[in-house]
């Protein structure tokens, strides 16, 4: 059984949901947080291990830490490039540097990886076989590495991902678009790993795509051509609900269940729903999230 892998740095309120909910579906994995001080006595007291990222550095680190630069709009730069009083927009890329590191450092050639905003609902373990075939899974609509990952893969990524920033043509590319047309865009992992799935020729798979019965969610906030619930305003959900055991959303007009939930963007009390509905409450079984929302904030 691979380990499970969150990293993370600050104490963001949904920390605690997240690794909560995949010790209580995955209770004999071996689960990780690569950390920082601010998270480690959440991570012991949800049973994971916590380790800080910047205890371990990939072979390539100081490769990267050379020629890495932003590349970014100005609406990016001034509103978006820090958070949670860090420089976002290095640590999307240098994180992939430091989980490479860790991997390496305990001899760990496959594990699963998420966002840390994600709630995992199934045990893993069943879907194991069906994507060893692969040789990389991706989320985020196809252009970012998550899910069941290769070390050996990840470190093909992260030379590609220096060898981007090595090239001066490709990021003045860049650059014109962010000046020119999309100045809240910059140039992050997201996008150089859509230029080294381009090129590569190992074989991936997209984590909505995998199954027709169920999938791993990229955001609960994208529809996906699944059936949504507006709240707020012009704010929508996947209409997700519990049908058969299972928290499902209606995509062409057949249920489709979930093996995870991406909630970026969403608030504590869809986090809470989601308890619920794993722990059989009859609660969520007779109203969509949406409904919860809505009645918590006042909608």
């Amino acid at each position: 059984m691979n380990p499970l892998l969150f990293c993370h740095y600050g104490n963001s309120f949904y920390l605690r949901h997240t690794l909560r909910c995949a010790r209580i579906t995955n209770p004999e994995r071996r689960l990780i947080l690569l950390g920082d001080d601010s998270n480690r006595a959440i991570a012991d007291q949800e049973g994971w291990q916590h380790f800080n990222y910047l205890d371990f550095r990939s072979d390539l680190h100081d490769e990267f830490e050379r020629v890495f630069c932003p590349v970014q709009g100005d609406e990016h730069r001034r509103n978006l490039q820090f958070r949670g009083g860090k420089d976002w927009l290095r640590f999307v890329f240098e994180r992939w540097f430091h989980i490479h590191g860790f991997a390496q450092s305990q001899n760990i050639e496959r594990f699963w990886h998420f966002d840390s905003d994600t709630m995992i609902l199934k045990n893993l373990e069943r879907y194991e076989e069906l994507l060893e075939r692969y040789d990389y899974t991706t989320q985020c609509n196809a252009t970012c590495l998550n899910g069941y990952i290769k070390r050996a893969l990840l470190a093909e990524y992260n030379a590609h991902t220096i060898s981007l920033f090595k090239n001066k043509d490709f990021l003045e590319r860049q650059q014109i678009e962010f000046d020119s047309i999309n100045p809240t865009y910059a140039f992050t992992e997201m996008r150089a790993f859509s230029e080294f799935a381009r090129e590569t020729q190992a074989k991936g798979v997209h984590l909505m795509s995998f199954s027709s019965e169920e999938v791993f969610d990229d955001a609960l906030r994208q529809s996906h051509g699944f059936d949504v619930c507006f709240y707020d305003g012009d704010k929508f959900v996947k209409d997700i609900r519990v049908v058969d055991g299972n928290i499902s959303g209606v995509c062409n007009q057949k249920n489709i269940s979930f093996v995870t939930l991406n909630m970026s963007w969403l608030p504590a009390i869809a986090y809470k729903w989601v308890f619920r509905a794993l722990k059989g409450s009859q609660l969520p079984l007779a109203t969509p999230l949406s409904s919860s929302i809505r009645r918590k904030l006042g909608f």
